[in-house]
């Protein structure tokens, strides 16, 4: 038995978020999923953010969830890998009655013309984790489902984006020369670390999922560039959160 035979909808899961917390006595329809805690540093000192009266419990730690201010939104910083991430955020949809997921984060470039920090939103994602496959159906790619009406709002905003095919590993260590190659040969532009199986999630619990991504570092050269990759200047981390908020309160009212 391998991974590809993970998915069973045949029977009941065995442990679930109601075995571990309470629903909130209020729903809150959106929220957006990011990682960098440099970021939630700097909107905690500008007191843009407020601590809810709840914190998801991961494996090493307690884990806050914000309501940013002047809004009916959610802030969640998450820790980077498909397994956390979304085993984390099935535990919020379920506590919060979640409704539409905004995430963003950095990723790997893989074509040449793509600029660092230049925003990609992805449509498809080839599921290389192993979180995506207890969710939905095997396939090599799963498609994002609300890619084209997030694009729509880029356009109808005027922020500029790159659109296509990408690539979700649990290994990045083992983004191997090969393995590069062939997902370029298929047309994927960019690889990172939970996007394939936040989409499983969402589509296993029928939620509006709307991803968009940065590229941090390159893997589109003979040698590895780690260019941007943890040393992004609070201002353009800032900046991105910013464009993150604007889509999910266009988001919260549409949808």
């Amino acid at each position: 038995m391998s991974i590809i035979s993970s998915f069973d909808n045949k029977s009941r899961p065995f442990i679930n978020p109601n075995d571990f917390y309470k629903k909130s006595n209020k729903a809150y329809k959106t929220i957006i999923v990011t990682f960098s805690h440099k970021l939630k540093s700097s909107l905690i000192e500008k007191d843009l953010i407020i601590p809810m009266d709840i914190c998801i419990q991961s494996v090493a730690e307690s884990i806050s969830v914000f309501n940013i201010k002047d809004t009916n939104l959610l802030l969640f910083f998450t820790n980077v890998g498909a397994p956390i991430t979304v085993g984390l955020l099935h535990e919020l949809i379920y506590i919060y009655d979640i409704k539409n997921v905004v995430m963003f984060g950095s990723c790997g470039i893989l074509d040449k013309s793509i600029n660092e920090c230049e925003l990609i939103i992805p449509t498809f994602s080839y599921r290389d984790e192993g979180t995506s496959y207890h969710y939905v159906e095997p396939s090599d790619y799963i498609e994002i489902k609300n890619s084209g009406d997030l694009i729509g709002i880029f356009e109808e905003s005027k922020i500029p984006y790159r659109k296509g095919k990408i690539w979700t590993t649990d290994a990045m260590y083992r983004e191997t020369i090969n393995n590069i190659n062939k997902r370029k040969e298929e047309g994927c532009i960019a690889v990172e670390m939970e996007i394939s199986a936040v989409q499983a999630l969402c589509s296993y619990l029928n939620i509006n999922y709307f991803p968009f991504i940065y590229g941090a570092d390159r893997l589109d050269e003979n040698i590895y560039n780690p260019s941007i990759l943890g040393n992004l200047n609070i201002d353009k981390r800032l900046f991105h959160y910013e464009i993150a908020k604007k889509i999910a309160l266009i988001i919260d009212n549409r949808y």
